[in-house]
């Protein structure tokens, strides 16, 4: 699947004018917010695991974080080091050494790996005692779900490997001994799903309106959630 990864068209990297702005003006400063909050440690060490085109580890590093990235697509890596960005290819995570970050995000990406199970077990080595790992995922039983079945952007089939709820995914945290602290609602992406989903029409506008309802009155049927895991201290 490299070749579709590095693809100018995948959507990850092909995103608007209009999404970058709001991601840089709203997104990547709620993120960076809920991070400092949960952040216990006075390290203030980042890695973003999947961190696509870097914008989010440069964001972190002019905030004053000591902030790192991985990624897969050659790319993508080119282009963090073109713009001086502090990434590495993610199939050398193992030369990181443990316990040397205090905080980990991994956005939209558990659902891509190859094996979730060793994801998981690499944020844990990473983090320090106590450390936090905030992970953004779709929601595979969300309204949007039910409403376009197998044509639903977040499915991304064969690009999505696995599909979670938050329950499974809260299951998936205490196997591998996480404290689930927190679960946000992403309300933004029910109208990011639509619009990609309906290829950028203007008929995704109404359908979103009312997935959108939907969640509001039963959040666990938003298009995705974040959760706030943390490491037990030793």
């Amino acid at each position: 699947m490299d070749p579709y990864y590095d693809s100018e068209t995948y959507v990850s990297h092909a995103t608007p004018k209009l999404i970058d702005a709001i991601r840089r003006h709203y997104t990547f400063p709620l993120r960076k917010r809920r991070i400092q909050h949960w952040n216990t440690k006075s390290e203030q060490t980042f890695l973003d695991i999947g961190c696509g085109n870097g914008a989010f580890v440069q964001y972190m590093s002019e905030a004053g974080w000591h902030a790192q990235g991985t990624e897969t697509s050659t790319a993508m890596l080119d282009h963090c080091v073109q713009r001086g960005i502090d990434v590495i290819d993610h199939n050398n995570i193992d030369s990181l050494p443990a316990s040397s970050f205090s905080a980990v995000t991994i956005w939209h990406v558990l659902e891509h790996v190859e094996d979730m199970h060793e994801t998981m077990e690499h944020i844990y080595r990473l983090l320090v005692p106590g450390g936090i790992c905030y992970i953004a995922l779709p929601n595979t039983a969300a309204a949007g779900a039910d409403m376009y079945g197998s044509l639903w952007f977040a499915h991304q089939v064969p690009l999505h490997r696995y599909h979670f709820t938050p329950e499974t995914f809260s299951q998936l945290a205490e196997k591998h001994n996480f404290l689930l602290k927190k679960t946000y609602v992403h309300d933004l992406d029910t109208y990011y799903c639509c619009l990609y989903t309906e290829h950028g029409k203007l008929r995704a506008l109404p359908k979103a309106l009312l997935l959108h309802a939907l969640s509001l009155l039963n959040r666990n049927r938003a298009s995705s959630h974040s959760f706030i895991l943390q490491k037990p201290e030793a």
